[in-house]
């Protein structure tokens, strides 16, 4: 009975370790993430949940909505909309120029949101399996495109740094 216990352990071990080998943080045109985690923008605390397709080897694009804790408006009333954000991405992937650790990526590039910002981000996955893997991405909004004459300027978004830390799933 202890040598089953054993045997079991030792077949486990090598089933995950094969696992995590075949794992990769960024599969080219066949990778699709969804992502969900914790958001912090210029102070503000919130989530985003996003998905993530790849386009090919070294690209992918993505729609995320962003929300966090917006400031009250100029009647002293929280808007939940105004601490809202979609923004549509697209990433260049250095895993295969930089020879990284297939389950290792680090990746950059630029976005836009639906509030008009033009941004960029970068950040890193690590993938622990085929389906689950974590991420950490750093944001920055540099410039506004448009402003509307009734829009308040208090968006937690405007030219602030914003850092989110999740997971990925491969879908």
């Amino acid at each position: 009975m202890k040598h089953d216990g054993k045997r079991l352990t030792i077949l486990m071990l090598l089933f995950t370790s094969a696992m995590s080998a075949w794992a990769q943080a960024f599969d080219g045109d066949f990778d699709r993430k969804i992502v969900v985690g914790y958001l912090n923008w210029g102070g503000k605390s919130g989530g985003e949940l996003g998905v993530d397709k790849g386009l090919n080897d070294y690209l992918s694009y993505h729609l995320t909505l962003r929300i966090v804790d917006s400031d009250p408006d100029w009647v002293g009333e929280k808007n939940f909309l105004n601490g809202c954000d979609a923004v549509l991405g697209i990433n260049y992937h250095f895993q295969g120029i930089c020879h990284l650790p297939s389950n290792f990526d680090f990746y950059a590039g630029p976005n836009i949101s639906v509030r008009s910002h033009i941004g960029a981000e970068a950040g890193i996955r690590y993938n622990f399996g085929e389906v689950v893997g974590a991420y950490l991405q750093g944001y920055y909004n540099i410039t506004k495109v448009l402003k509307f004459d009734d829009e308040d300027d208090s968006s937690p978004f405007d030219k602030k740094w914003g850092v989110s830390v999740g997971l990925t799933f491969n879908i």
